[in-house]
C-alpha cells in the first residue's frame, strides 16, 4: 500500500474563516459599545449670513430644523467670523484667535513671487 499523508485542505480554511469571523465580531461589538460614550457632534458654519438671519438666533425665515437642532444642542452665540474663511476656521479648530493660530496675515503684499 502506497504511504499518503493525510493533511486536511479544508481545515485550515475554516479555522482562518473562524478567526476571521471572531475577530470581527469583537471588533464590531467594540466599536458599538465605545460609539456609545462619544458624543454626536455636528457643525454648521455658513457664509455670509447675519446674527439674527434664522429662527433660531431670532430670525423672520422659518427653520424647522435648524431650530430643533439648536434647541437640543449647544449654540455658539460669542464666536465672529473673518471675512475670508481660512482665519475663521483656524480660529474654530484651535480656540484662539486667528492671528494667534498664525493665519490672521492674510492681507500681507507679499510681491509678485509669492501670488495670491
Amino acid at each position: 500500500m502506497p504511504y499518503h499523508s493525510y493533511r486536511p485542505k479544508n481545515s485550515c480554511r475554516v479555522h482562518s474563516l473562524g478567526l476571521l469571523c471572531a475577530f470581527v465580531a469583537a471588533a464590531w461589538i467594540g466599536a458599538s459599545a465605545h460609539a456609545a460614550d462619544r458624543p454626536n457632534i455636528i457643525l454648521i458654519m455658513s457664509d455670509d449670513m447675519g446674527y439674527s438671519d434664522i429662527a433660531p438666533y431670532g430670525g423672520e425665515i422659518d427653520t424647522p430644523n435648524l431650530s430643533r437642532l439648536a434647541e437640543n444642542g449647544l449654540r455658539f452665540t460669542q464666536f465672529y467670523n473673518t471675512a475670508r474663511c481660512c482665519p475663521t476656521r483656524a480660529s474654530l479648530l484651535t480656540g484662539q484667535y486667528s492671528h494667534q493660530a498664525g493665519v490672521g496675515h492674510m492681507t500681507d503684499d507679499k510681491g509678485p513671487e509669492h501670488p495670491g
